[in-house]
């Protein structure tokens, strides 16, 4: 099977739309998220109760690791996730204990997001799980690791071989790293004009001028401006290339990692088709190269409507729909190697991509589009029509039509000498103007006159009048 690997960097030149999102602490049905040991740790100052040290801290699960005098262990939350200040009194982290028999004492010490210092949470004992409120904390903020220190201070002289009894540490509240960008979309729907027109011609086409007058009559319009419909879409079966391929892009403002990376999601409903040939996907760019992470069953990548992702977090999935072949991986890979490649470095974009038409129609509906808590919403539907002093070049259109005129002469015409020449419309105060001579015109009839750009494309609504 063929799978397309483009890169999208360019889409981020397109109109964006920038969203500052919001950090969304988990909801209460969530089950709380579990640090695991983060590779940092006081080697040989401490005892594993069962399994190794890794399995001891990943789960409130009865094993637990007991510190020895200066012993200490750093845990990490999973990549891209943190524990987060809630707003309230309630606990934001817990810090699970074993040992109720015996006291022992530790310094637990939270790691703020920023990774700039550490913050003390307090000297806890280990008779009983030790719940933290980070709004209580000075100085702590989102918290990815959590370090528990057993200091020499904090032993029992009377029982010195008493260390404090960890079991795991959990985020009772937790999001993924505040992030903040610019999001972009291709296609984006084409602008769309009409002409409003304005007095001395009235809209009821009831203007009338006298065919022997010398003089000129004015002819003026403004301008309503707004976009039509855009369509998420890779259409191959045509010829048209503006349909090929659709994409959403995001550009975060700050240093962000793939390792930061806790939430690539959207919402999707395929009207058109289905995926394959590599789309629908996701696009990581970094300066190593783009990963890819495919939408669909796998190894095929063909159908993702019968098991719909549609609302799944891709990242950390376990199966095989991770394609690190362009930053030193294979085709069919995993998120743990993804991970251990490219972890560490800093994405230039996040696109979400649509271009399998080569290989048969496709067209969905997507919404909720989402890296880590930065959201955005592909705008397909038509925008209203405003008034706009972004005036294009135009020019004149003016067409004698069939029909006899009616009414009585009820307009007086403007000097000849202030008529215009050429073809081209002036634009004086937000507004198109010409000067139309009347002798320049065929004689007794009806009128009508509109406002066309590159002289291709007309705008919608004309003025009308007659000549008597």
């Amino acid at each position: 099977m063929m799978k397309r690997r483009i890169s999208f960097a360019a889409v981020v030149a397109m109109t964006a739309a920038v969203l500052v999102a919001l950090a969304v602490p988990a909801s209460a049905a969530q089950p709380p998220l579990f640090a695991s040991l983060s590779g940092d740790s006081g080697a040989g100052t401490y005892t594993v109760s069962s399994g190794t040290l890794a399995d001891a801290v990943a789960a409130d699960d009865g094993a637990f690791v007991q510190l020895d005098v200066n012993g200490w262990v750093k845990m990490a939350f999973p990549p891209g996730w943190y524990a987060v200040p809630d707003g309230s009194s309630a606990p934001d982290l817990t810090v699970y204990t074993y040992d109720a028999l015996f006291q022992a004492d530790a310094k637990v010490s939270i790691y703020v997001s920023s990774g700039a210092s550490w913050v003390s949470a307090g000297v806890f004992s280990d008779t009983a799980d030790v719940a933290i409120d980070l709004d209580a904390v000075a100085g702590a903020g989102p918290a990815h690791e959590v370090w528990i220190n057993q200091g020499t201070e904090y032993i029992d002289p009377a029982y010195p071989t008493l260390g404090f009894d960890l079991n795991a540490v959990s985020a009772e509240s937790y999001a993924p790293l505040h992030t903040t960008g610019t999001w972009a979309q291709y296609p984006v729907g084409a602008p769309v004009y009409q002409a409003q027109v304005q007095q001395p011609i009235n809209s009821a086409n009831t203007s009338n001028w006298s065919s022997k007058s010398k003089g000129g009559i004015p002819v003026m319009f403004k301008l309503l401006k707004g976009t039509g419909p855009a369509a998420f879409e890779s259409i191959g079966s045509d010829t048209a290339t503006a349909n090929d391929w659709a994409a959403v892009a995001f550009t975060p403002k700050q240093l962000l990692t793939f390792a930061d990376i806790a939430v690539l999601k959207t919402d999707y409903l395929f009207t058109l088709g289905n995926c394959h040939g590599g789309s629908l996907r996701w696009s990581v760019e970094t300066v190593l190269g783009n990963l890819f992470i495919y939408y669909g069953d796998e190894p095929n990548t063909t159908d993702c409507t019968t098991n719909s992702q549609s609302g799944v977090n891709m990242i950390g999935l376990s199966d095989a729909r991770y394609d690190t072949s362009q930053v030193g991986g294979t085709f069919y890979d995993t998120y743990a190697n993804a991970l251990s490649l490219i972890g560490a470095k800093p994405v230039l974009a996040v696109d979400l991509v649509l271009d399998g038409g080569w290989a048969g129609d496709q067209r969905a509906t997507i919404s909720n589009t989402t890296v880590n808590d930065s959201s955005y919403d592909f705008a397909s539907a038509a925008s209203a029509l405003a008034p706009t002093c972004d005036l294009p070049a135009a020019m004149i259109d003016v067409n004698k039509v069939s029909g006899s005129t009616t009414g009585p002469v009820n307009e007086e015409p403007v000097q000849n000498s202030l008529t215009d020449a050429g073809n081209a419309f002036r634009v004086v105060d937000c507004k198109y103007q010409y000067v139309l001579s009347i002798p320049s015109l065929r004689g007794v009839g009806s009128y009508k006159v509109g406002v066309s750009f590159d002289d291709v494309t007309d705008v919608p609504t004309v003025a009308q009048f007659d000549l008597k």
